[in-house]
């Protein structure tokens, strides 16, 4: 844990701090910070629909679609009958941030950005 550190001593050979203290804990100094809020175009929990494991009209993310911070295709569930609404609502997009923020420790945390890959995936829980 980097807070276990006395940042006093961390220093570069050039004499600079490798860490600084924020309000919210210490970060390595070259980082910079910012509100989540101002830079969200929305924050919004995924489809809670009925899935199932074997092939459906839609791919849908699931929490162990998060994987080895990718996403992965073979993880995914699938879903049938949605309105034209929710498929607009859930359909990911490239640049899209994943984050995990329910189910066991070891999963919460998880983020991955979508990439575009798999095509057509939809936004689950």
């Amino acid at each position: 844990m980097i807070s276990a550190f006395p940042t006093a001593q961390m220093k570069q050979p050039n004499s600079e701090p490798m860490y600084r203290e924020t309000d919210f804990g210490v970060i390595p100094a070259a980082w910079d910070y910012a509100e989540l809020g101002p830079l969200l175009a929305e924050l919004r929990n995924g489809l809670t629909t009925s899935q199932q494991k074997e092939q459906g009209a839609f791919a849908v993310t699931r929490i162990e679609t998060i994987s080895q911070d990718r996403i992965n295709p073979a993880k995914v569930g699938y879903v049938n009958g949605l309105t034209h609404s929710q498929i607009e609502t859930y359909s990911l997009r490239a640049g899209d941030i994943l984050f995990s923020h329910i189910n066991s420790d070891p999963q919460i945390g998880r983020s991955v950005v979508f990439e575009g890959e798999p095509p057509g995936l939809l936004h689950g829980m």
